[in-house]
């Protein structure tokens, strides 16, 4: 089977996560607004040309590639054999494409791909070289299998086998009302302040799920005044990626928390021990607690008194430890003077943790401890670890020996952040 761009450019664009900074690349990232519609479900900014250099590459006039030691090394992982070759045709610029700002949408169901291109000619007979049938299909458009291009743009389906010419023809065609460029996120798409940047509609989020969609959108409602959109956004350097997200309403601000949100400090994390490999954490103010109690009323879910009565004195960090063998510690924490309500309602919900003879319960003040086989027996420090969720609301850390398999990654951590009246989701993946 005839190697398809998608291949290549879809894996590559999985870790290019650049920024456009100069004043060129702004118009670029405008002008790529101006070929997606405004209704557009999803659409983010890219740009190979920061991504390059910030991980110790070089980009030569825009059209040529020069790959750190750390980007080779994610290649290598996602590279298949049929596609080495033709993303190294790409990065000496053989295909005429400029590694500027990229752009990622959807449309109609089937994502799309767009990059402007340096030398179509270069293009036309990149494609023709590798027995594309390329057509005549539009107003100066070239269309084959999964690609479309005119003189200064390509369009990549990233989801059907055929780019649809038509579809690309009308792209051409939008004025700046029916576009992207019209969209009151414009500038923040364009402002390219961060290394990859998008916006999602709230629809295409929740079916991004699956048949967890409905629940999705029941706990959206119960957290947020409004969600109508979310934005991530992500920065990455040779040893590092960080991506945050924001969930907005209907007028692009920061969607309005519902909940009563409090943070974990690292210290927090003292009381599981002294190593593990992961943690995890949530910080449970009273307010918060009370709502949720109000919410499984809500959801049909029925209570035993002596659940609701523990869960109405649970308050304070909520952490957990592990190590790869799975030995776990965790704790629920409690107003000073409640922990044998704790304890009575987990002896009523044992049939939850099971009968595993290493399982021990055990208070104090202001916390009931759980543990099996005494909790984790290896890893790094747990301040190490517990310093990654300090300033959270909830989150989860990890490191390379948790996961031995996610080689050059060493460490992981993904948290919701309070801010100002809302929450905001971070990640940070450390490598080697």
């Amino acid at each position: 089977m005839k190697t398809r761009l998608i291949l290549t450019v879809a894996l590559f664009l999985g870790l290019l996560m650049g920024a456009c900074s100069d004043s060129g690349d702004r118009q670029t990232a405008k002008d790529l607004l101006a070929t997606i519609p405004g209704d557009a479900a999803y659409v983010a900014v890219i740009n190979t040309d920061a991504l390059v250099t910030s991980t110790g590459g070089k980009i030569k006039d825009k059209t040529v590639v020069e790959p750190s030691e750390t980007l080779r090394k994610f290649l290598e992982r996602i590279n298949r054999r049929e596609t080495s070759a033709h993303l190294d045709s790409l990065f000496a610029g053989k295909g005429g494409i400029e590694f500027s700002c990229f752009a990622l949408f959807e449309n109609g169901g089937n994502m799309w791909l767009i990059a402007p291109l340096a030398d179509a000619a270069k293009t036309e007979s990149y494609f023709k070289r590798r027995g594309y049938p390329l057509q005549q299909a539009g107003d100066g458009l070239l269309c084959a299998e999964d690609i479309a291009f005119d003189k200064t743009h390509i369009w990549v389906s990233l989801k059907d086998s055929a780019a649809n010419a038509a579809a690309v023809d009308a792209f051409k065609r939008l004025n700046k009302e029916q576009s992207m460029a019209s969209s009151d996120y414009a500038d923040k798409l364009t402002a390219l302040e961060n290394d990859y940047i998008d916006l999602w509609d709230s629809n295409i989020l929740w079916r991004t799920l699956g048949p967890s969609a409905d629940k999705a959108r029941m706990i959206s409602a119960f957290m947020f005044a409004e969600v109508r959109y979310a934005s991530f956004s992500a920065d990455m350097s040779e040893t590092s990626i960080i991506a945050n997200g924001r969930f907005l309403d209907s007028s692009f601000k920061d969607a309005k928390c519902n909940l009563a949100t409090s943070k974990l400090a690292t210290r927090d994390f003292n009381i599981l021990g002294d190593k593990a490999q992961a943690v995890a954490g949530l910080s449970i103010d009273s307010k918060l607690m009370k709502n949720l109690v109000r919410a499984a009323g809500i959801f049909g879910a029925a209570l035993p008194p002596s659940v609701q009565e523990a869960l109405e004195n649970i308050e304070g960090p909520m952490v957990a430890a592990s190590d790869e063998a799975n030995n776990i510690i965790f704790t629920i924490p409690c107003k000073k003077g409640s922990e044998q309500t704790i304890v009575k309602a987990v002896d009523g919900l044992s049939f939850l943790l099971g009968n595993d003879p290493g399982l021990r319960m055990t208070t104090k003040e202001g916390a009931v401890l759980i543990s099996i086989n005494g909790g984790p027996q290896s890893g790094e420090p747990i301040a190490k670890l517990g310093e990654k969720l300090d300033g959270a609301w909830l989150g989860l850390a990890f490191s390379a020996g948790y996961l031995p398999d996610m080689k050059p990654i060493t460490d992981f951590s993904v948290a919701l952040v309070p801010t100002r009246s809302s929450l905001e989701f971070r990640i940070r993946v450390d490598y080697k």
